[in-house]
């Protein structure tokens, strides 16, 4: 998803709503990104325990919201890398 132009900080992202446990494989889980007034590129990995690594849904929220969702295909702990512009926002 491109929000505005390519120029933008991933400092100014933050990550909200991001449930740490209890999540079900096959089970849709989402949290949602605060852009903050940047503007710039912004995508989404999830990497499951055996290392598999499959894209996220990102879809605009509206309000500089954006969901980003994935499916957890296996049980254990699921690594989300939310960047943007290339760039890994801090703490995601």
């Amino acid at each position: 998803v491109v929000i505005g132009s390519p120029f933008g900080d991933a400092k100014k992202l933050t990550i909200q709503s991001l449930q740490h446990k209890g999540h079900e494989v096959n089970r849709p889980c989402m949290f949602t990104v605060n852009v903050n007034g940047a503007r710039g590129r912004l995508d989404a990995r999830v990497t499951a325990p055996s290392g598999t690594e499959d894209n996220c849904i990102v879809q605009e929220m509206g309000d500089e919201h954006y969901a980003i969702r994935f499916i957890p295909r296996e049980n254990g702990v699921h690594w989300v890398h939310v960047r943007f512009n290339g760039r890994d926002i801090p703490d995601s």
